[in-house]
């Protein structure tokens, strides 16, 4: 196979939901994920990005929409499907996800990774693996105890 020159909407779609059919568990935790981001990224002006807690966070999806922009409404073209909690497809957004609001921002997954820092696990705690401001090296942190630590995405030296 020889690398693509260009990719449509319809194939990052296929792709995705073939992908999901083979591990949706990976899959759906990826989709899910999202890692705090600067404002250069939140900025952006295709790339879909969250705000909560006072600072922006983008997922694989967010960045996947980026790559075909956005459209007069401001909205990216492929959205997912959940039931209860389970991703169930990827698919593009419709006129009726605009008129109920609904985007792939309107669900939260709750995984069961407890904190490094203050061993929380009712919370999401992200992947982040690395040393940071006092030296310690964390795997998950959460939200809560990022932000406390004084990080931001990037940075290996938080300030306290």
């Amino acid at each position: 196979m020889s690398l693509k020159q260009s990719v449509s909407v319809e194939d990052a779609i296929n792709l995705l939901n073939e992908l999901l059919e083979l591990d949706a568990g990976a899959i759906g935790a990826l989709v899910a994920n999202r890692v705090p981001c600067n404002e250069g990224i939140a900025d952006h002006y295709s790339v879909q990005v969250e705000q909560r807690n006072g600072g922006f966070n983008v997922g694989l999806l967010g960045i996947i929409n980026g790559l075909f922009g956005i459209d007069d409404d401001g909205w990216g073209a492929i959205t997912c499907e959940f039931d209860c909690g389970n991703l169930l497809k990827f698919r593009r957004v419709t006129t009726n996800d605009k008129e109920n609001g609904k985007n792939q921002h309107d669900f939260h997954v709750i995984f069961n990774r407890a904190c490094d820092y203050c061993g929380d696990d009712s919370r999401e705690a992200m992947p982040l693996h690395g040393e940071y401001g006092d030296g310690k090296h964390y795997s998950y942190l959460c939200m809560n105890c990022f932000e406390s630590l004084g990080l931001t995405f990037g940075d290996k030296e938080g300030t306290q």
